[in-house]
């Protein structure tokens, strides 16, 4: 990410903005998302216990939940080394993922502050992975036009 011009600015600080959304929903996965009786229980004990209970029809959102964490961390690495889409399209996917599960488990009437935090964390995500997209898109469309998109100091800007 370059630091030369007003758009190398914007790429790092969304860059550094995924990297916090990643982090920020990767913690809330740890987080309790379920009370259940005198306990509380986190976002993968309650995978374990839907999978132990034989809900087999879970089983792919099961497995897409453990390897979220991952793919944040792909996400956050994607943001850092420039490759801004497949770190905004990353970022959605999981971003998706995170924010549909804490609304179902919210309709349960039991969830605790990590699936009600995950559900505007997740959202939050999921409009900051548009934003990079439209961006990127914007860049790409006014590089192609006839003297490109200027910057704030006048030079064309071609990403």
């Amino acid at each position: 990410m370059s630091l030369e011009t007003p758009s190398g600015r914007i790429d790092t600080a969304l860059g550094w903005m995924v990297v916090t959304a990643a982090g920020l929903l990767t913690g809330l996965m740890w987080a309790p998302w379920l009370l259940s009786g005198t306990s509380d229980r986190n976002s993968f004990e309650v995978f374990r216990g839907l999978q132990a209970l034989g809900f087999a029809e879970l089983t792919p959102l099961r497995v897409l939940w453990f390897v979220l964490p991952v793919l944040f961390g792909a996400a956050a690495v994607a943001a850092l080394s420039g490759r801004s889409i497949w770190a905004a399209v990353t970022l959605a996917v999981a971003a998706a993922t995170i924010a549909a599960t804490a609304v179902v488990i919210g309709r349960g009437g039991t969830a605790a502050w990590g699936a009600t935090a995950s559900l505007p964390a997740g959202f939050l995500s999921l409009g900051l992975s548009s934003l990079i997209v439209v961006r990127r898109v914007v860049i790409w469309l006014g590089g192609r036009a006839p003297g490109g998109i200027a910057d704030q100091g006048g030079n064309s800007v071609r990403e």
